[in-house]
């Protein structure tokens, strides 16, 4: 049953009735998976018709990879979610980030159409990665005051500037940002992780007297 078409298990559970619908998620682990997220059999993140005939169960979790066919308007069917990975869906943008409003977690690895402007969708977020989306820069940053845990790899803009927004911060990653410097590190008292990987203006001596519980240094 796990090697099932998508396609297929669509034109199967049109075809059930309401008894054998409630015994869907008990055939196998793909299946169990595709009830509890109720999303589209095809990778649309449209709701798939007969499985809005199910109980109603909030989705919590959703991972999705290289999923070119996503895009802004389908978002909106994940209100409500508590964790969601966007793993290089590149068809995301600022837009999209409108319907995920109160998410604890969401993860926008290689965002490459998310901007500062998009961030205002997640003030108040638990745990954003932002690893790779290019274009955010320090003005973004604003909007995530009070965040719990960030990723910033790579976001070659982010400078010394950009982490006053984020004093209070327990953990953060700001690998490869190669415009932070020992002066940024002022904001970051008190915080309890912190990688700073590929740093070249980071001094261990900044690292040390900022003293967090958890660090990794290597410039």
């Amino acid at each position: 049953m796990d090697t099932f078409p998508n396609d297929l298990l669509v034109e199967i559970v049109k075809y059930l009735a309401n008894e054998p619908k409630r015994a869907f998620p008990c055939v196998c682990k793909k299946w169990n998976e595709l009830f509890r997220n109720r999303v589209a059999l095809n990778g649309t993140l449209k709701w798939a018709k007969p499985i809005e005939q199910f109980p109603n169960e909030p989705m919590k979790h959703l991972y999705q990879h290289s999923c070119y066919k996503i895009r802004d308007d389908g978002l909106q069917h994940l209100k409500g979610i508590h964790t969601l990975t966007l793993y290089g869906c590149y068809r995301i943008t600022d837009n999209g980030l409108k319907h995920l409003k109160g998410i604890h977690t969401l993860n926008l690895i290689w965002g490459e159409k998310i901007t500062d402007n998009g961030l205002q969708y997640l003030k108040g977020i638990h745990t954003l990665s932002l690893i790779l989306c290019f274009k955010i820069t320090d003005n973004g940053l604003q909007h995530l005051k009070g965040i719990h845990t960030l990723y910033l790899s790579g976001c070659k803009q982010i400078t010394d500037n950009g982490l006053q927004y984020l004093k209070g911060i327990h953990k953060l990653e700001l690998t490869g940002c190669k415009q932070i410097t020992d002066n940024g590190l002022r904001y970051l008292n008190g915080i309890h992780t912190l990688n700073l990987i590929f740093c070249p203006q980071i001094s261990k001596e900044a690292v040390l007297a900022l003293n967090p519980v958890d660090s990794t240094y290597m410039n």
